[in-house]
């Protein structure tokens, strides 16, 4: 089986409420965005789908952020954190209708965009999901979150080409970037796992290098590369992957066959 990340989706902002107290998904606000068009850096949002192998443990990923940017008070009232936490609550519903009040608010809010179309894919509503990324990417068609949640989408529904240049535009971001870590792992791992679905392993492979290479102990990289490697009849180098990922994780496990 094939996993893109979904766990990032609940777990990922629940790691951020953990670690920053309050949720304030100010990136906009934090880089100087502008609320329309200015191509300031995101990063991109994480979804799962389609799964054909076992995903990695859950929760081990966040939603994806840059780091190092500061969360400063946003200025919607209680309805962004009521929203925050009644999706990590699980109700997804009620979290739904605060973001859509905190929008009200401020309807160029183009991360509150992405908030809200967390909770939609979290309650399989992909139509609304794509819709609602969308409007973000209206707002600024460069943002990278936007772009790798569309692509994400994108994957999910079937549509896995279209989901690359998506993808691309979001990895863009990273050029240069000093220091990887998990969020560009998942949106490695995430382009490899819609290059699986068309069938183009082998360069699904090198995706799947570069997120483990960006974060070796992301095991859901090293459990889509194994996939890969027995589908392409090189299950010595599957064994070895596999092992590797023990190192890391002696809990590590998932049905290792030679085909």
């Amino acid at each position: 089986m094939y996993c893109d990340d979904k766990a990032g989706h609940s777990a990922g902002w629940q790691a951020l409420s953990r670690r920053r107290g309050k949720i304030k998904a100010g990136r906009r606000r934090a880089s100087g965005h502008a609320k329309v068009g200015a191509g300031k850096p995101g990063v991109a949002g994480n979804l799962g789908a389609n799964p054909l192998m076992p995903p990695g443990p859950d929760g081990e990923a966040e939603w994806p952020w840059l780091s190092g940017v500061p969360m400063p008070e946003r200025d919607d009232g209680d309805h962004f954190e009521e929203g925050m936490k009644l999706q990590i609550e699980g109700d997804l519903e009620g979290a739904i209708k605060c973001y859509k009040m905190a929008l009200r608010d401020d309807p160029d809010d183009i991360d509150m965009h992405l908030n809200m179309c967390s909770a939609l894919i979290d309650s399989g509503q992909t139509d609304e999901a794509e819709e609602c990324c969308r409007k973000a990417l209206e707002l600024d068609a460069n943002y990278p979150m936007a772009n790798s949640t569309m692509g994400l989408i994108m994957r999910r529904t079937g549509r896995a080409a279209q989901a690359l240049p998506y993808f691309d535009k979001a990895l863009a971001h990273y050029v240069g970037q000093p220091k990887p870590d998990r969020e560009l792992a998942t949106m490695y791992n995430n382009r490899g796992v819609a290059l699986t679905d068309l069938g183009r392993l082998e360069e699904s492979l090198k995706y799947h290098d570069a997120a483990i290479k960006a974060d070796p102990k992301y095991l859901l990289a090293y459990t889509n590369k194994i996939g890969a490697l027995l589908r392409l009849n090189r299950s010595d180098e599957g064994l070895e992957c596999f092992m590797a990922a023990k190192v890391v994780d002696p809990d590590f496990d998932i049905e290792f066959r030679k085909p």
